[in-house]
């Protein structure tokens, strides 16, 4: 019986969820938390994968987490110093008109990239941790690609099948979402066989990504030493 190992950071504000050394999820707000001891124990990573909040949505975000909200420029700064930390080769960033100019400017800025592509989608996201359905919004979004090699980047509608399509890779990949909510990514990353790592500040979301690959995971029943997560 495999155990999910539970480490709390105190100082950090931080709570990490190692399933296994595939699958590690980190409890903590990004741009209040220190997350030097989740980025330091993760693997370098190849794919990054983000369906950022937007700043109108930002009360209602905060409000489910039930934590006290920050301003959006202070979780923004914090993301991308994340993301900077990460220094992944490729970015996937699904964005609404409210905060596409920010990731722009941010990459932009950073100078890295040579290739650069832009798709139109609707949003969409798991409904919880046990079922395969997906909430489909209305709500157009886009995604911003940045990457140091050419992608073959797909006309999809929704965002649950665009993630798909870029977890559906032969070689095997290392991906990180720091927003990762209900687990998009690691659904179709553990499809794949890929090895999947995330970021959320609200519990009951990040239990629903839990609870998905601990029900998935080879079909391993897994068990946490932290009661009640």
């Amino acid at each position: 019986m495999k155990k999910a190992r539970t480490q709390q950071y105190h100082n950090n504000r931080i709570e990490i969820i190692q399933i296994s050394p595939s699958y590690i999820l980190c409890h903590g707000e990004i741009g209040k938390s220190d997350f030097k001891p989740f980025l330091q124990k993760i693997p370098t990573i190849d794919l990054v994968y983000a369906a950022l909040p937007k700043p109108e949505n930002f009360p209602f975000w905060y409000k489910l987490a039930k934590r006290k909200k920050i301003a959006h420029s202070q979780f923004f700064f914090g993301l991308c110093e994340i993301w900077k930390e990460v220094n992944a080769p490729e970015y996937h960033i699904e964005v609404g008109p409210s905060n596409k100019q920010q990731v722009l400017d941010f990459f932009l800025k950073w100078k890295k990239f040579p290739y650069f592509y832009e798709r139109e989608l609707y949003y969409s996201a798991p409904l919880n941790g046990k079922t395969l359905g997906m909430a489909k919004c209305r709500n157009p979004t886009q995604i911003l690609v940045y990457s140091m090699h050419p992608v073959d980047v797909p006309y999809v509608k929704y965002s649950h099948e665009y993630v798909e399509f870029i977890m559906n890779r032969s070689e095997r990949m290392k991906v990180f979402d720091p927003v990762i909510g209900k687990g998009l990514l690691a659904r179709f990353a553990l499809k794949n066989g890929h090895d999947c790592y995330g970021i959320d500040m609200n519990k009951e979301r990040l239990k629903c990504t839990y609870e998905y690959l601990c029900n998935n995971l080879e079909k391993t029943e897994i068990t946490t030493e932290k009661e009640n997560f």
